[in-house]
């Protein structure tokens, strides 16, 4: 499945996804270093705020 869009679009894609039973993701990204510096400080803290990272 691909996660695509804005980092608060990946957040409630995520949450719906949670939302359905998933409670773990494996993630991968295009360009690895640039989109996991991204996520880091992009996403994580919105997955932060929604409750879903500690």
């Amino acid at each position: 499945m691909q996660l695509i869009g804005s980092p608060e679009q990946i957040t409630e894609q995520l949450l719906q996804l949670n939302k359905a039973g998933v409670d773990g993701f494996q993630l991968a990204f295009y360009d690895f270093e640039p989109d996991l510096d991204f996520f880091g400080k992009r996403v994580l803290p919105l997955l932060k705020q929604a409750g879903l990272r500690f």
